[in-house]
């Protein structure tokens, strides 16, 4: 992995870092099963562009009849967060509700871009 995705990787982590947290603390409450679920996770052959990344997001937050709350882009790297009344759990990060995660990121080594759908957020390696 290139130093710029390890950068992006860990401003990510401090920016969600209250989510993750609250994740943490939404699963020993009792109020949730789990931590994380993978909703969806599938390889695409290339690099797809932003606008690309974009769209596919908009249609799974569609489906989950989900409303996009931020996103951010760095180079190779592509994460949406939403939030669908249809999922029960969620976690709060600067006063908004947040159950969905798109996460997408390009192996350059594979020459694919990986996407995944995840609840309530993703937690995994990029």
């Amino acid at each position: 992995m290139n130093r710029k995705i390890r950068f992006y990787i860990y401003i990510l982590g401090i920016l969600w870092l209250g989510a993750a947290a609250q994740a943490v603390a939404l699963a020993g409450s009792g109020l949730g099963q789990s931590i994380e679920a993978i909703l969806m996770e599938k390889d695409y052959k290339g690099e797809l562009t932003k606008e690309q990344l974009e769209i596919l997001a908009e249609e799974l937050f569609l489906e989950e009849e989900a409303e996009a709350v931020e996103r951010i882009a760095a180079d190779g790297l592509f994460s949406a967060y939403g939030y669908s009344p249809l999922i029960e759990d969620y976690v709060t990060s600067e006063g908004k509700r947040i159950n969905l995660n798109f996460v997408a990121f390009y192996n350059e080594e594979k020459d694919t871009t990986r996407v995944i759908l995840a609840s309530p957020i993703y937690n995994g390696d990029y």
